[in-house]
């Protein structure tokens, strides 16, 4: 089953993401780095190796990327984080398991050709 990543606004007016109920606050470090704050863990942002936007996570790495079919994906560890919209026009990010994910795209890729 998927997790969903809704994104909204908290009470105090910050812009946050709730990823299956737990709390993800945007907000800054005391060294000015933007940083997400994900129930008091701290994603920073930085640069990849290869020039890439990553954010770090309590030692796991988020990539920027796209698909084949040209989506801007995030790659965590293996999984990939899709944007898309819920039913009620959300915009959110689904986080599936990469190797489903690897699986449907040669399925629908096949398909295409």
């Amino acid at each position: 089953m998927p997790a969903y990543v809704h994104q909204g606004s908290s009470l105090s007016g910050e812009i946050i993401l709730t990823v299956d109920g737990d709390r993800v606050i945007e907000g800054s470090s005391l060294w000015g780095t933007q940083i997400l704050t994900i129930d008091g863990s701290n994603v920073r942002n930085g640069s990849g190796c290869w020039g890439g936007i990553v954010a770090h996570v309590d030692g796991k790495y988020v990539r920027k990327g796209g698909t084949s079919f040209g989506e801007i994906v995030a790659v965590v560890d293996g999984e990939y984080v899709r944007d898309g919209t819920s039913s009620w026009g959300e915009i959110i990010a689904t986080v599936e398991d990469g190797g489903r994910m690897a699986a449907a795209a040669a399925a629908v890729y096949l398909l295409m050709i």
